[in-house]
């Protein structure tokens, strides 16, 4: 996630004058793909630009990754016999 996406706005600097002063989005992207990660997303806290996309996709990614943990443990449980609750005999 890159963060700051409004200070490129702000800070001036000119295409083809040296290295930027701040990350480009291509260079985030390509980043992203090096570290194998699935995405790039920016934002601005500043602003708010961006950022109820940015957390709407960390919950989901969280949700997901929770259902499937979820899903794996269960199905550990009752291949293993194990289950919850009581059992009056």
């Amino acid at each position: 996630m890159g963060l700051q996406r409004d200070a490129r706005n702000t800070i001036p600097y000119k295409e083809g004058e040296g290295e930027a002063p701040f990350v480009t989005p291509s260079e985030g992207y390509e980043m992203a793909q090096r570290l194998g990660l699935d995405r790039y997303m920016e934002c601005s806290a500043l602003t708010g630009e961006l950022m109820d996309k940015v957390e709407e996709d960390i919950v989901g990614v969280g949700v997901k990754l929770w259902l499937g943990r979820k899903a794996a443990m269960e199905e550990k449980r009752e291949e293993e016999g194990l289950w919850e609750g009581c059992v009056v005999g």
